[in-house]
């Protein structure tokens, strides 16, 4: 058991990331309603559309962004789903009432963050240990994600909005995609397409020295 969770630790820095992804999504469920609500003063029809977006958002940014990724790698993807959601949720914080670019701005950083979501649960956790742990690994990345976007996060922004105003708490996802995108950049590509491509070029490389 001991190996088996050192295994699974000693995966990729993305696998750390799965708790500001967290962070964003369950802190926009729970707090955002009442910024839009109460904070902006919009109608319940009016918020609830604005959140539906996060469905919407959610089902493209899954299927569209993690097959990119396919093609290009997954740290690129991820480092764009990241800049987009960071700029999505700063847009969305200076927009006021205008619902129209609220809608639009939550679909793009719901998009951007489900997306990241999936790429750190899914293919970047199976590629990261060996085939006899992929269950375990995924399991263990969600439930550190869990524990600190899921049980910490809310509690944290729950605070903030008691002691500072709901929308000094509405800031929080801007903090922990920051966070998120330091540990993007410490991130090394486990797409199997770059992988190929880099054991194919290594051993031109090292013809073209040994002939010079």
């Amino acid at each position: 058991m001991t190996s088996t969770a050192a295994s699974c630790c000693s995966g990729r820095s993305g696998h750390k990331s799965s708790g500001f992804w967290l962070t964003c999504i369950i802190v926009v469920a729970a707090l955002f309603p009442s910024y839009l609500v109460d904070h902006l003063h919009l109608n319940m029809d009016q918020m609830s559309f604005i959140l539906s977006s996060m469905g919407f958002g959610g089902a493209i940014g899954a299927l569209l962004l993690p097959a990119l990724s396919d093609r290009v790698g997954r740290k690129p993807v991820m480092l764009l789903s990241a800049v987009l959601a960071f700029g999505a949720f700063w847009i969305f914080g200076g927009a006021g009432a205008n619902v129209t670019v609220l809608f639009l701005c939550m679909m793009v950083a719901m998009g951007s963050l489900y997306a990241l979501l999936t790429l750190t649960v899914g293919p970047i956790t199976a590629e990261s240990v060996p085939a006899r742990l992929m269950a375990t690994g995924s399991g263990m990345v969600i439930g550190i994600g869990e524990i600190f976007g899921g049980g910490f996060a809310p509690a944290i922004a729950g605070t903030i909005a008691k002691h500072y105003g709901i929308e000094h708490a509405a800031a929080v996802p801007l903090y922990a995609l920051g966070l998120g995108i330091v540990v993007i950049l410490l991130l090394k590509e486990t797409a199997p397409i770059r992988l190929r491509g880099k054991t194919a070029a290594e051993p031109v490389a090292a013809g073209g020295a040994h002939v010079g």
